[in-house]
């Protein structure tokens, strides 16, 4: 199952690939929290609708409500995925951040 979702954000990330904003266009937004390097290597993409998995196995594991989740960003490795209602909003951008940090 893992090496399944794996290869799904993998392919997820290269589909929207073309779509990639780098977040380096908050360095001084984000002065002294991130730093520049890492701001780089990390990208958001808006999106009409927050992509997720859908895996009959993580629906057997429990993770429906993951899977239905209402959520306006999702981060996989270091590229995150927004709505269009919270582009703008640099709480959101930071939020999602501390996810590809992690």
């Amino acid at each position: 199952m893992l090496e399944q979702i794996e290869n799904w954000i993998d392919s997820t990330n290269l589909k929207y690939s073309s779509q990639k904003v780098s977040c380096d266009k908050f360095s001084n937004e984000f002065d002294g929290f991130y730093p520049t390097e890492f701001l780089k290597n990390a990208y958001y993409v808006v999106v009409d609708q927050i992509p997720k998995p859908d895996f009959v196995g993580l629906r057997e594991m429990g993770l429906g409500d993951f899977v239905d989740m209402d959520a306006a960003g999702i981060t996989y490795k270091n590229t995150y995925y927004i709505l269009p209602h919270v582009a703008t909003n640099l709480r959101v951008h930071f939020h999602e951040l501390v996810h590809v940090a992690q």
